[in-house]
């Protein structure tokens, strides 16, 4: 899977986290998510979970506790499918 920033400003210390049922099962730290002006590749950045649970009901969820101070929330959780 890929995390996007498509904010003004670098993301720092983005906490990615694998969640099963509503129980997080593995989780990842992206050090920095630099923005679309400063290098369009550097916002892409792939997060890889090694042996993800056998489930059909897996969520991604970047910045679970809202640490990062963000104007639209709403697209940080997506379903994983396979």
């Amino acid at each position: 899977m890929v995390v996007h920033n498509l904010g003004a400003a670098p993301a720092q210390n983005v906490v990615v986290s694998l969640v099963d049922n509503g129980h997080t099962v593995a989780t990842k730290t992206i050090d920095i998510i630099e923005t679309p002006v400063e290098d369009l590749a550097a916002r892409h950045v792939p997060v890889v979970f090694e042996l993800t649970p056998p489930s059909s009901d897996l969520e991604v969820v970047v910045d679970p506790d809202n640490g990062i101070e963000e104007i639209f929330e709403e697209n940080n959780t997506a379903t994983l499918r396979r």
